[in-house]
């Protein structure tokens, strides 16, 4: 370290701590996703706020007992996609037209798997949108079937519920946007004879 520059040592530090925040943020979102677990993680430091503050984060989950999609990795079998709202009365001259879109967040989306004794989950994060009100669909991919669980019987189907989480950040940004679970459930049909 140059003693005319100690910047360079602050530099040093600061990479050090954002490397040891990004190692800790890592053993934290692989396992199921927890607000608790992220806000704890942001108290730390304005470092770890801002990692967390500036995403939104889910997940999709569901028992293990309904089976697995047949894709390498469960990620694979959902099209997540996070959008956000644009309003504006003034973007153009005309006073009988305004802007009401829906617009794709470019931003999106990192995506992984995770489970534990009972469930698989697919968790994600996105960026956040603040100042409008977003929502993120969930779906399922085309062409990727779906193993059952071994001695599992009936006939049915599987559902996304609910299939997209809106949620506002235009008001007060939360420190921590966490969406409630999205859930893969199996309906059971029957065909009568």
């Amino acid at each position: 370290m140059n003693p005319q520059h100690p910047e360079e040592k602050a530099e040093e530090v600061d990479l050090e701590a954002r490397a040891r925040d990004r190692a800790e943020l890592r053993d934290i979102i692989r396992k199921p996703l927890r607000p608790e677990r992220l806000e704890e993680f942001a108290r730390v430091s304005r470092g770890r706020a801002e990692i967390v503050e500036k995403s939104v984060w889910g997940q999709i989950r569901w028992s293990k007992s309904i089976g697995r999609p047949s894709s390498t990795r469960l990620a694979d079998a959902f099209v997540i996609e996070h959008r956000f709202h644009v309003y504006d009365e003034v973007a153009v001259d005309d006073p009988d037209f305004d802007v009401d879109v829906w617009l794709n967040n470019s931003f999106l989306l990192s995506k992984w798997d995770l489970e534990d004794d009972e469930n698989f989950y697919v968790a994600f994060r996105s960026t956040l949108v603040t100042g409008n009100v977003n929502v993120v669909w969930v779906r399922f991919a085309d062409n990727v079937p779906w193993r059952r669980t071994p001695g599992a019987t009936g006939r049915g189907y599987r559902l996304i519920v609910p299939p997209a989480r809106f949620f506002n950040t235009e008001d007060t940004p939360p420190k921590v946007t966490v969406l409630q679970d999205f859930e893969v459930i199996f309906k059971h049909t029957s065909f009568l004879p």
